[in-house]
C-alpha cells in the first residue's frame, strides 16, 4: 500500500514555526525496533431489496519495525516488518464468528489458525524508505501484495522535509492497485493531502484527506475502493523525528450498486499508537 509530489506551501496569518528540527524528517538508528499497536474494526453492509447483511472485522495486532539501517551505494534505510501479535475477529452476515487469536491458538477458528499463525514473529518484508517515509524499494514481501506500501506507506504520514509552520500544507500523489480477488490490476491514481493543525506536547496532529482522482463510472465497481479512502489525523513527534500513530476513519454509502433500491455501506476506524523502540 509512491511518486514524488512536489510539496505546495499555505502561508497564514501569525505563522507558528515548529519548535525542534528545522525541517520535519524520519531519524531512524540502525538496531531500533520501533513497535505500534494497532486497531482497524470495519464494518461493510449490503442493501438489497428489505434484506441487509452486515459483516464486522476487528483486528488487534502489534507491528514491529526494525530497522536495518543503510545499504552501501543505495539510498534510504531498510527495514524489516514482523508482527509480535494477532487477533482478528470476523462475524459474517450469517451471524457465523471467525477468530484467530496469536495469544490463544487454541480458541482459534481451525481454519483461520491454519492460514495465519505463520503471520506472527518472523518477518514478513523488508522495505527500503527515504527520510521522509517515502518507500524507494520493496527488497522482500511475504504476505499479500507488495503495492500495498505505496497506498499505505509503513509511516502512514509523508514527511515535507522541510520546515512547517502552523497551517503548511502538502501532500502525496500514489496509486492505488486492486489485485486479486478485488480487482485483476486495474490502477486508480489517487492523492493524499496533508495539513499541520497544531502542536501538543512535543507531538505534531497533521490532519489527512485522501482522494481517488479517476473514480469508475459504474457504483459496483467503487465498491472496493471505498476502502482506500481514509481520512483522519497522524502524529508526528516533532523534537524526536519519530512517527507516533493515527486516528482515521472512513464512512461512505453507494446507493443503487446493484440496482434501483440497493445499497453498500463501508466504515472503518484505524487507530495506531506507538508503544516504544528498544
Amino acid at each position: 500500500m509512491l511518486c514524488t509530489w512536489l510539496l505546495s506551501f499555505t502561508a497564514v496569518v501569525m505563522p507558528e514555526t515548529v519548535p525542534g528540527r528545522p525541517d520535519w524528517r524520519y531519524h531512524l538508528q540502525t538496531g531500533q525496533v520501533l513497535s505500534y499497536a494497532v486497531t482497524h474494526s470495519t464494518a461493510a453492509s449490503e442493501t438489497v431489496g428489505d434484506d441487509t447483511v452486515t459483516t464486522t472485522t476487528e483486528v488487534r495486532m502489534v507491528k514491529r519495525w526494525r530497522i536495518l539501517g543503510p545499504e552501501q551505494g543505495k539510498p534510504g534505510t531498510k527495514m524489516a516488518l514482523s508482527l509480535a501479535s494477532l487477533r482478528i475477529e470476523t462475524i459474517t452476515g450469517k451471524g457465523e464468528t471467525l477468530l484467530f487469536d496469536s495469544a490463544n491458538p487454541d480458541r482459534s477458528t481451525s481454519e483461520m489458525r491454519d492460514q495465519l499463525a505463520g503471520l506472527v514473529g518472523p518477518t514478513l518484508a523488508v522495505v527500503r524508505i527515504d527520510s521522509s517515509g517515502k518507500v524507494l524499494e520493496i527488497v522482500e514481501c511475504k504476505h499479500g501484495s507488495p503495492r500495498q506500501f505505496e497506498s499505505e506507506p509503513p509511516f502512514r504520514l509523508v514527511l515535507p522535509g522541510a520546515e512547517v509552520r502552523g497551517g503548511t500544507r502538502w501532500g502525496r500523489n500514489y496509486h492505488i492497485t486492486l489485485d486479486p480477488p478485488q480487482g485483476t490490476g486495474e490502477k486508480y491514481d489517487a492523492t493524499q493531502q496533508y495539513t499541520l493543525q497544531k502542536i501538543q506536547d512535543g507531538t505534531a496532529i497533521i490532519g489527512m484527506t485522501t482522494t481517488i482522482k479517476n473514480m469508475p463510472e459504474s457504483p459496483l465497481d467503487q465498491v472496493p475502493l471505498l476502502q482506500a479512502e481514509p481520512q483522519g489525523e497522524l502524529y508526528y513527534g516533532v523534537a524526536t523525528g519519530e512517527y507516533r500513530g493515527a486516528r482515521l476513519r472512513i464512512d461512505k454509502e453507494l446507493l443503487n450498486h446493484r440496482g434501483k433500491g440497493t445499497s453498500y455501506r463501508f466504515q472503518s476506524v484505524y487507530k495506531e499508537d506507538y508503544v516504544g523502540a528498544r
